[in-house]
């Protein structure tokens, strides 16, 4: 019964659908240098915010600190968090230069 039911319901709400022409696409697979670029691209959009995001990261380290009061396992929080804002930025800025370099290395 509900089946019924939602085909007539499909059926007037549905149009008929055409086939678009073929579009010319090339034929070469795409190549390995075109994913290398495609990650660059990516990279190169997101590295302002992940910039961003680890210098408010090194910021709350920063204030962490100076509410630790002395206390070490505050302290203790509040290094991890420096530490880890600092390696995180560093790697991620690693990796881009990375990409970058063997980007350069397969255009040549």
């Amino acid at each position: 019964m509900s089946n019924s039911i939602l085909v007539r319901i499909l059926q007037f709400t549905s149009e008929r659908v055409y086939a678009q022409p073929a579009i010319d696409l090339p034929d070469d697979p795409p190549e390995f240098i075109d994913m290398i670029k495609g990650i660059v691209f990516i990279v190169s959009k997101i590295g302002p915010a992940i910039g961003l995001f680890g210098f408010g990261m090194i910021i709350y380290g920063g204030y962490l600190w100076i509410v630790s009061g002395g206390e070490p396992q505050k302290k203790q929080k509040a290094q991890a968090t420096l530490t880890w804002s600092i390696i995180g930025v560093g790697f991620f800025y690693l990796i881009r230069m990375f990409l970058s370099w063997v980007l350069d290395w397969f255009v040549q």
